[in-house]
């Protein structure tokens, strides 16, 4: 009886494929990203293939979604394709030992208030084809960090005091032309006036 179990786990055991795929996120003190509210940030996250073939991954935002989207542009280019169905979901071929799986999130805060957190998570997965019957481990992978937004310190902020001083700023300066035009109408000449 040992002899047969210990063959079929042998046997489980040779069919096991583990994959070393894995994910990089920058961390941030605290665990929390901190941004001012209104503002957009891109966050680098980093897919690794430490195994001798080559997968094809897809990375997914599964929290978050209404402060995250994937971004690209001239400077900041994800080697990953954007679902054209799911602008959440990328696809990105990973060769053999490869470390430089870019992906940039683009972080929006101008829905969140002032003290707000709200969690991002996304995952990645294989997408290989290969893998079909075999038991795959470490297939998927779940990350993320939390946002939280803050009041911008050096925001201009209009309160009472600065439109009580506008005002009053306002009626002394129109009050002081009226009176200076007065005053120069009082010094002039009577026959000045008639033909003026």
């Amino acid at each position: 009886m040992k002899q047969t179990i210990i063959l079929v786990l042998v046997i489980l055991l040779s069919t096991i494929n583990v994959l070393a795929s894995g994910i990089s996120v920058p961390s941030f003190p605290g665990g929390k990203l901190t941004l001012f509210q209104g503002e957009k940030r891109a966050v680098q996250v980093v897919l690794q293939n430490g195994e001798n073939r080559t997968y094809t991954m897809a990375f997914e935002i599964v929290k978050g979604m209404n402060i995250t989207s994937i971004y690209s542009n001239e400077t900041l280019t994800s080697r990953c394709i954007i679902d054209e169905n799911n602008p959440k979901i990328c696809t990105i071929n990973m060769p053999p030992y490869t470390y430089d799986g870019k992906v940039y999130l683009l972080i929006d805060t101008k829905s969140m208030g002032i003290g707000e957190e709200q969690e991002i998570s996304f995952f990645v997965r294989s997408n290989d084809p290969l893998s079909g019957g075999m038991i795959t481990f470490g297939t998927q992978v779940m990350s993320g960090f939390t946002v939280r937004t803050e009041e911008n310190p050096n925001k201009f902020k209009i309160n009472g005091w600065y439109i009580a001083i506008i005002i009053v700023v306002l009626v002394i300066g129109v009050g002081g032309y009226y009176w200076w035009k007065r005053k120069d109408e009082k010094q002039q000449d009577p026959i000045d006036k008639l033909f003026n």
